[in-house]
């Protein structure tokens, strides 16, 4: 059955409502009405269906994630039109877009959306989500924070996990696919004491061979070999009091994301990248042997009580998340090397000899905290729902945060070159980097959240919400750029610190200057204000004005004076309006909604981002010791406008046959682009938003019926389309999805459910995420999305 249904809809309350939405230890947050098959939500602290709450929702129910074998989050975007993913570099570092708010793949800034596990907002890296033993995902959109968790100007993707239960069950579950695909996962239930105490056990254990091989080093890329494990506490001592504890574990080891050449911008490279992609699209090369080891883990404690019209809520995050990969992000062997200017000639180097375009080392670990305090309660005779509360935030380094920038070596150097380099400069190459950045976060909100109905005043089904709320945050850094990459290996010889102690004692060396500190605050109001008319049961309308903040920050480290004027940047606001209507209709047999809503949001201060500012960038007075670390600065560049409307629905003409549809339509605009003249060459977003496809849709159909003693059938087929969009100064092109799958459940009377599925039916090829932006590389680089995967799940319940 297709629970997949977008609820279009927001007001001033939508933020904090769909994250108070709690999972299933509360008879879950997502169920489905018989008659309608409407989403019934919680997000109000109350069971109602979705199509009368003012919220921007899509919902994705467990039993969905677990039919179609969504396998993290990042599948979301084939079932949520105007979701882009746009993650990079690594499996956890997971970002998305929403209505053209994002986040760049690599430098500073906070993310636009910010995805939450059991209401724990997650790390920018480190927010990678299995989907094994979920409850329900929701996706919110447009500015969030009046009510719940972060500010964001973007959105919100909530995760939530299946909670304890007082019953003994669980299910395990087998699946193999083409591509050598094996997992395993499962869960059991424990009741410990009777309606006081349980426990949940789950795991999951996912393999496959990799969709890319690596001419290079023999082995294959784009691979998994992933394990996780959760572990969740139920515990109710009393009638009024409840604790919910959750803890997971993941650990990820790959031959790391495969990355291909996809704008040749350097003629003199197109015969290279010509021969490699005779070798077919999907082949990799590259200078060194990558890998992406990940370790994540986290939890969230859950406390509420309820002291008669009063309920008190506080919830507790830890993550820690250690990031280490090394990657070839050009998509090349050895390459022939730009003209560099005359001082890297004087070192012997010639333009057209080989060498590494750039290879990238990142190793980060780093641990973030978080409190969510929650008061709510209703009065007169529940016309008046009210929730006041706080949120804190630290986010800090736990150990190495560095980065190694491999740029423009020659390999092999020339006689010259390394006569110089090993005698004059001690055998480092000057253009490469070691970046330490050790980023600190802090953020303090207060807010308060109120919605009365006017009903005793003669305005039947007329709902005035309204919500406020205050953010202080603090952006912290200890960071320094040391010139000491190796000519011989192209790895760095200075150590990377250790952490912030190490960090604040370096006052200079022979590889670079003394380390960089300092800090910027920033602090912002934002609000919700709406109002909700349910004109019937079939037909509520609805109208909201939103104000979003994202903080400012620092770039790292200490700029050269020709770019000090971009050492901070200021946080970027967001108002944005909203007026939509929500329907549902039934005549006979037939069945179904439509809900429709328009927006137009306007922002200042807009941040985005200049990439590609290395050492050989021509720049005066930049070297490797005060060049952006990572090569990208963040600016704030002037404001933009951006509407669209979004609209959802389904159809069902009879009982087991179910048609729906959904659909994002957006248009986006620089009202005022302030890119400064010498980061011209460097500032890469021509024409439009990155991530803001002018159109993207999907239809999908099921289909259930018995098969008598055999058991129950259900078929499914998805159809998904997005229009070309930018990322970056790359426009990729539009492309279609096909997904398919046939399912049987209670097989000959027993809990054995068998699924056959194929995605990407026609196995289309497409770029999924652009790395390399910059044009001083000759190359812009990307990753490409799975290619057609096949296979059978078996599962058992009990």
């Amino acid at each position: 059955m297709w629970h997949a249904v977008s609820v279009i809809a927001m007001t001033v309350s939508s933020a904090a409502h769909a994250q108070g939405t709690p999972p299933a230890a509360e008879q879950s947050a997502i169920g489905m009405d018989d008659m309608t098959r409407d989403i019934v939500v919680t997000a109000r602290r109350k069971a109602e269906s979705a199509q009368t709450v003012p919220v921007s929702i899509t919902a994705v129910g467990g039993e969905d994630i677990q039919k179609l074998g969504l396998q993290t989050t990042a599948d979301l975007q084939r079932l949520v039109p105007g979701v882009i993913l746009n993650g990079a570099g690594s499996m956890s570092n997971t970002t998305y877009t929403i209505r053209g708010q994002g986040k760049a793949v690599t430098g500073p800034g906070l993310p636009s959306v910010i995805t939450y596990l059991n209401e724990v907002p997650l790390p920018p890296i480190g927010s990678f989500t299995p989907t094994f033993d979920l409850d329900n995902v929701q996706v919110l959109k447009g500015p969030q924070g009046t009510l719940f968790g972060r500010n964001t100007t973007g959105g919100a993707v909530l995760v939530y996990t299946r909670t304890p239960s007082y019953d003994f069950e669980g299910y395990a579950q087998i699946d193999v696919g083409n591509y050598n695909k094996h997992s395993v996962q499962g869960a059991v239930n424990i009741p410990i004491i009777a309606d006081k105490l349980a426990i949940r056990i789950a795991g999951d254990r996912g393999r496959n061979k990799g969709f890319t091989p690596n001419i290079s080093t023999g082995k294959r890329q784009d691979n998994l070999h992933m394990d996780t494990l959760r572990a969740s506490i139920l515990f109710e001592p009393t009638d009024t009091i409840k604790n919910v504890l959750i803890v997971d574990y993941t650990r990820i080891e790959t031959n790391a994301q495969g990355y291909f050449p996809v704008v040749v911008l350097r003629p003199d490279l197109q015969p290279l990248v010509d021969s490699l992609r005779a070798l077919g699209r999907r082949t990799a090369a590259s200078t060194v042997d990558p890998f992406d080891n990940e370790t994540f883990w986290g939890l969230s404690n859950t406390t509420s009580v309820d002291i008669g019209a009063v309920t008190i809520k506080n919830i507790f995050g830890y993550r820690y998340t250690n990031v280490d990969n090394l990657q070839n992000a050009i998509g090349l062997p050895a390459a022939p090397l730009p003209n560099l200017g005359p001082g890297l000639a004087a070192l012997g180097l010639v333009p057209g000899q080989p060498g590494t375009l750039i290879t990238t080392r990142n190793h980060s670990v780093s641990e973030q905290y978080t409190n969510e305090l929650q008061i709510s309660g209703s009065l007169f005779n529940d016309r008046l729902s009210w929730l006041a509360g706080g949120f804190y935030l630290k986010a800090q380094p736990a150990g190495v945060n560095y980065l190694v920038l491999d740029l423009f070596r020659p390999t092999p150097p020339t006689p010259t070159t390394q006569a110089i380099v090993n005698g004059a400069l001690g055998g480092v190459w000057p253009v490469g980097s070691l970046s330490d950045t050790l980023y600190g976060d802090q953020s303090h909100a207060l807010f308060a959240n109120l919605s009365y109905a006017l009903d005793d005043m003669g305005l039947r089904g007329v709902t005035l919400n309204g919500g406020f709320r205050y953010t202080w945050d603090k952006q912290s850094i200890c960071s320094n750029s040391r010139v000491s990459v190796a000519l011989a290996t192209g790895e760095t010889i200075a150590q990377p610190y250790s952490g912030l102690a190490a960090c604040r004692a370096d006052t200079g060396s022979r590889f670079g200057r003394a380390s960089f500190e300092g800090s910027a605050r920033s602090k912002a109001p934002t609000w919700t204000l709406g109002v909700d008319y349910k004109a019937s049961d079939d037909i509520f309308l609805y109208f909201t004005n939103r104000r979003g903040y994202r903080a400012g920050g620092l770039n790292a480290p200490v700029l050269a004076p020709v770019l000090s004027a971009f050492q901070t940047f200021d946080p970027q606001t967001v108002t944005d309006y909203e007026v939509g209507v929500h329907s549902k209709f039934r005549s006979g047999s037939w069945t179904g909604h439509f809900n429709i809503a328009a927006f137009i949001s306007h922002f200042d201060k807009l941040q985005l981002q200049a990439t590609g500012i290395t050492a050989g960038s021509g720049l005066p007075g930049l070297d490797s010791t005060n060049a952006p670390a990572g090569s990208a600065l963040q600016i704030n560049a002037g404001t933009a406008t951006s509407k669209g409307f979004e609209f959802d629905g389904h159809i069902s003409p009879t009982p087991g046959l179910r048609l729906s549809f959904a659909g994002a339509h957006l248009r986006q605009k620089f009202d005022r682009l302030e890119a400064p003249a010498i980061l011209a060459p460097f500032f890469h977003s021509p024409g439009g938003f990155t991530g803001a496809p002018k159109w993207s849709y999907q239809f999908a159909a099921d289909y259930e019926f018995d098969l008598g003693d055999f058991g129950r059938m259900a078929l499914h087929g998805d159809y998904y389309h997005i229009d070309q969009y930018l990322q970056g100064p790359v426009r990729l092109p539009s492309y279609s999805l096909i997904s398919l799958n046939a399912q049987v459940s209670n097989l000959q009377g027993l809990p054995i459910t068998v699924t056959a599925y194929v995605d990407n039916l026609t196995n289309r090829q497409y770029i999924q995420n652009i790395i390399i932006s910059a044009t001083s590389f000759g190359i812009n680089s990307g990753s490409y999305a799975p290619p057609r995967t096949y296979g059978v799940r078996v599962r058992y319940d009990f």
